[in-house]
């Protein structure tokens, strides 16, 4: 990687997998894997005084999405401007603002992990985790929704799309890796 765009940054919707495969390429480069919305969670934590966020989700609906998205802005920019190398899980919603765009541009290899509405739907129905809804929809509909509008800034900021479907994390890392060294998008 070029020392100007030392990290790889994965986006996509949530429940795509970014973490997941985060943590995988994260161990096969031997560097830190940075979770966006872990990192957003404990500036939001250090910020509030007694109130305690357990997840971005949380934050999002106490502060509102003005506040979160600037929140998320300030830890992009500490994350993608240490020095040494990285993986950036960032979250779904990321690429909404430009400069968050600018940002992976100038700093990072990214990589969008596409998956299927159904898919993110099927994942997002059995996620344990706090998740709000978006859109109030059923979570088909919302997913179809929010790629819809998402998938013009995920595309922008790509280095490379990568189709996931029902793909184990560790394939994905290994296939990643392999476009890194190889210098080629798969398949190409």
């Amino acid at each position: 990687m070029s020392p100007r765009r030392r990290h790889l940054a994965l986006v996509g919707a949530r429940c795509c997998g970014k973490s997941s495969v985060g943590r995988r390429l994260a161990e096969l480069f031997g560097v830190p894997l940075i979770d966006l919305d872990e990192a957003l969670v404990q500036a939001a934590n250090a910020s509030a005084g007694a109130l305690r966020f357990q997840g971005a989700g949380e934050v999002l609906l106490q502060w509102g999405n003005d506040t979160f998205r600037n929140l998320e802005s300030q830890v992009l920019r500490d994350v993608l401007e240490v020095r040494d190398p990285r993986v950036v899980a960032t979250g779904g919603g990321a690429v909404l603002t430009p400069r968050n765009r600018a940002l992976l541009a100038a700093h990072a290899r990214t990589i969008w992990l596409r998956v299927e509405p159904e898919e993110l739907a099927r994942r997002l129905r059995g996620d344990t985790t706090f998740r709000p809804t978006l859109t109030g929809a059923d979570p088909a509909a919302e997913m179809e929704a929010v790629l819809a509008a998402r998938a013009p800034f995920y595309a922008e900021v790509a280095d490379l799309p990568l189709d996931c479907g029902n793909r184990a994390p560790g394939e994905l890392a290994l296939e990643i890796q392999r476009w890194l060294l190889e210098g080629r998008a798969p398949g190409g």
